[in-house]
């Protein structure tokens, strides 16, 4: 396939190649920034905060631009550090830009829902928990045509298997000349058990010649479970 390198933001930089430079008396540097994943954390007329993966909470103290936050929403976001434990928070920070990445709730796979959540080729070029979603860094076939692909996380009802869900991908007819790239977050909330901290299951995945399966274990009692190497150059490709 062709590679169409088009960035979805300014951000196209590998964040787990950044690092921000402190100060003396816990100050920073006028020119320090950090790319990172985010959960945001609606609050009143407006407002909110931030979690990141390892459970780190930001303060928006200062910004660019207008945001309005929603419940159960992911950001990748460009921010500035301005201050340690700043009323509550772990730092207070100014937000240099936001952009909201595809959040959903897993669905499910049976008999009624086969046909619409699909099953055309996908792949994965890393995957982690952090702050209980699961963050998926995929690649698909797509045209430049506008036409928007269908991505799900769907617990299998079909095969017998218990938590065993599908990585789900509907191209819609989509001819796939081009290799198009994104990032998906599913809450993980539904897989919790109460008087349980971690549960195993299996996340499947249709590569078109064969399908895959990884072993996820989800300890909910630590916000983040597995290393990430985030690069935020993607291409724009249309997802739902």
């Amino acid at each position: 396939m062709k590679s169409l390198n088009v960035l979805i933001t300014a951000l196209g930089i590998a964040a787990s190649s950044l690092a921000i430079t402190s100060c003396d008396n816990d100050g920073y540097s006028l020119g320090d920034f950090a790319l990172d994943f985010a959960t945001i954390n609606p609050g009143v007329d407006n407002a909110y905060s931030l979690t990141l993966d390892d459970g780190t909470t930001l303060w928006p103290a200062a910004q660019n631009g207008f945001y309005k936050p929603k419940e159960n929403q992911r950001a990748f976001i460009n921010y500035t550090p301005l201050q340690d434990n700043f009323e509550g928070y772990d730092m207070a920070v100014k937000i240099n830009e936001i952009i909201d990445v595809l959040t959903k709730n897993p669905t499910v796979l049976n008999t009624a829902t086969a046909d619409s959540l699909g099953n055309d080729p996908i792949r994965i070029n890393q995957y982690w928990i952090g702050d209980g979603y699961l963050n998926i860094d995929f690649s698909v076939g797509f045209s430049p045509n506008g036409t928007k692909h269908f991505i799900n996380l769907a617990k299998n009802e079909l095969n017998g298997k218990e938590n065993y869900y599908n990585l789900l991908h509907n191209a819609y007819g989509d001819d796939g000349t081009y290799l198009g790239n994104g990032y998906v977050s599913f809450n993980l909330d539904s897989l919790k058990k109460e008087g349980e901290t971690a549960i195993e299951f299996t996340l499947a995945i249709d590569l078109g010649e064969e399908i895959r399966e990884y072993t996820i274990n989800y300890d909910w009692a630590k916000p983040e479970t597995t290393p990430k190497a985030i690069s935020l150059q993607k291409n724009a490709i249309q997802m739902y």
